[in-house]
């Protein structure tokens, strides 16, 4: 019996992964509508060793809630920026934003912007002089 040859279109080609040659894989993101990579959020759950198992479910959640994370803080973030009449949105648009919404304030209380040129919120029992009594005449 002669030995047939292949031809490079009936070889399988490498990283099919079950699909037929000439196939374009289709990626996470775009099966799930984001733009953040739930492939890549799949391997910082990973790689952090968060628990011993992880869903296949799990960096696709990561990444919606991320993305709307961000576009949430730069929402606000662009209406402070549009308030101060800038045109690019800074640190302290950021911060201000943080500042104003009371649920992000909760979750990024212990953050600090170090550009962003807003004094953080200074107890009056450390304040001295001059500015505790104003602070006090304003409550």
């Amino acid at each position: 019996m002669p030995a047939t040859k292949i031809t490079s279109s009936q070889r399988k080609s490498k990283g099919t992964r079950g699909r037929k040659a000439g196939v374009k894989g289709v990626s996470g993101a775009s099966r799930a509508g984001l733009l953040f990579a739930p492939s890549r959020s799949t391997r910082y759950l990973r790689e952090g060793r968060y628990s011993d198992r992880t869903g296949s479910s799990a960096g696709v959640f990561m990444s919606g809630v991320l993305e709307y994370l961000c576009a949430e803080v730069l929402d606000l973030a662009f209406v402070e920026m549009e308030l101060n009449k800038k045109k690019t949105i800074q640190p302290k648009h950021l911060n201000l934003a943080f500042k104003k919404d009371q649920e992000l304030g909760m979750l990024m209380h212990h953050a600090t912007f170090t550009q962003s040129s807003v004094p953080v919120e200074i107890h009056p029992f450390h304040m001295q002089g001059k500015e505790k009594k104003q602070h006090m005449e304003a409550s």
